[in-house]
């Protein structure tokens, strides 16, 4: 993963792609390889495969995705990781703008077609 195809950095990285593990296991050999970044708060996913990494500051969740954005590996396996997306509430307001956009637009075909269609039957 490459830096520039990462979203706008913020306090809260996702790791994905994990090996399997028991939770445990994986929580503890996390917290080993993030043990230089202050106090983070894990939360595994229920199949483990994923883990969102809080961290006390974007300045340290920055400093470990560019230490380890290509090559963080777990138990052998490489890990892919991104910013976690800022706010939920932006993605929402950003769905809901489409979708606007998206009644507009049928909206304006529906006139144009209906247009149309009277055109035809002069």
């Amino acid at each position: 993963a490459a830096m520039s195809r990462l979203r706008p950095p913020s306090s809260h990285v996702l790791l994905s792609k994990l090996p399997e593990m028991k939770e445990e296991r994986m929580l503890h050999t996390l917290r080993a390889m993030l043990a230089d970044y202050g106090d983070v708060q894990l939360k595994l996913s229920r199949d483990g495969t994923k883990c969102s990494v809080d961290f006390p500051s974007m300045e340290l969740a920055q400093a470990f995705v560019e230490a380890s954005v290509d090559d963080f590996m777990v138990e052998g396996a490489a890990v892919d990781m991104d910013y976690a997306p800022r706010e939920r509430e932006r993605d929402r307001e950003r769905d809901r703008e489409r979708q606007k956009q998206r009644e507009r637009e049928r909206d304006r075909d529906r006139d144009r077609d209906r247009d149309r269609d009277r055109d035809r039957d002069r």
